[in-house]
């Protein structure tokens, strides 16, 4: 006959949080300290990370560009509302999509990229 046998593992459980130290951690694997690194940097606004504008494609010259978000941070965010319908369809039978959308819309842009 088997017998399980429960254990009961009693834990401390901490009441404060400790705050997560400014560092940088960009995504070109760059190890340079401020001083010396050229590129702009900035700043995530959830968890405090910095990384080079230019890496992330972050334009720091767009005056409707909002916070900056890392792309970990990012990615725990809801999720940003949108009008826009994206068709996923083998490069073969792309252009066949594109001709049928355009029968149906007018005034209205129509972007093909490779994944």
């Amino acid at each position: 006959m088997n017998t399980t046998t429960l254990y009961q593992v009693d834990c401390l459980i901490f009441d404060f949080k400790v705050g997560q130290a400014d560092y940088f951690e960009c995504v070109c694997g760059a190890d340079l300290p401020e001083e010396s690194d050229s590129k702009y940097r900035v700043q995530c606004g959830s968890c405090g990370t910095w990384q080079h504008a230019e890496c992330l494609k972050y334009d720091i010259e767009d005056p409707a560009r909002g916070e900056y978000f890392c792309p970990h941070c990012w990615t725990q965010r809801d999720p940003v509302p949108s009008g826009a319908t994206l068709i996923v369809s083998p490069t073969t039978i792309s252009y066949q999509w594109i001709e049928e959308i355009q029968k149906h819309i007018r005034h209205k842009k129509v972007n093909k990229t490779r994944g």
